[in-house]
């Protein structure tokens, strides 16, 4: 998908483990605000997740899906623990 650069553009990566409906709020709000609300599961190296990143990827991309909101995109693709890595990755 090619943005056009007068397009605000979020980006929501969350640890959730699991996601919850406060996750689907913040989605919601953010989709209210910006042309595009990117959101991604990442690992957080500061906490012991009980399931695993794939699990909490198809949990999340689960939640976005039953939003059915094209303003909110799920892309795993630029995961990362860090998030300055995730901005590189998503630029």
């Amino acid at each position: 998908m090619k943005f056009n650069p007068k397009h605000r553009v979020a980006l929501f990566g969350t640890s959730a483990d699991p996601p919850t409906n406060g996750h689907e709020k913040i989605l919601e709000e953010l989709s209210k605000i910006y042309s595009f609300t990117i959101s991604y599961a990442s690992n957080n190296p500061q906490k012991n997740h009980k399931e695993d990143i794939t699990n909490r990827s198809l949990l999340l991309k689960t939640l976005i899906d039953e939003l059915s909101n094209p303003r909110i995109i799920f892309n795993q693709k630029i995961s990362s623990k860090w998030a300055v890595e995730s901005i590189r990755k998503c630029k």
